[in-house]
């Protein structure tokens, strides 16, 4: 039984490698979206900074509670799109009959 779970997380880990090798084949369009995100993310945190400096504190919270809470969610969310990219792909896949191809495949362990 333990084998069997070493070599799902095997599989998992070679499957986040691909999506990682992946994203990356086009380069200037990864860095691209890297250098976007970074700076649609500081205009966010300096609109919050303004915000701030008017008024100390918005119902109990400061920059901190509201840049904390603000990193969370972005990391999740990331953290989700890296681990589970195919599983946004799936509504997609059923509308268009693809995703019967995917269940007829073997399972391959490493």
């Amino acid at each position: 039984m333990l084998t069997a779970a070493k070599q799902q997380i095997r599989v998992m880990i070679l499957s986040l490698r691909y999506n990682i090798i992946r994203e990356m084949t086009n380069r200037v369009t990864f860095l691209t979206n890297v250098i976007f995100m970074a700076l649609n993310n500081s205009t966010f945190i300096i609109q919050w900074m303004i915000i701030f400096n008017i008024k100390s504190d918005i119902g109990g919270y400061g920059l901190n509670d509201v840049l904390g809470l603000w990193g969370i969610a972005a990391s999740t969310y990331g953290l989700s799109h890296i681990l589970f990219q195919k599983a946004y792909e799936i509504p997609d896949l059923i509308i268009n009959g693809k995703l019967d191809s995917y269940l007829v495949q073997p399972k391959m362990y490493y």
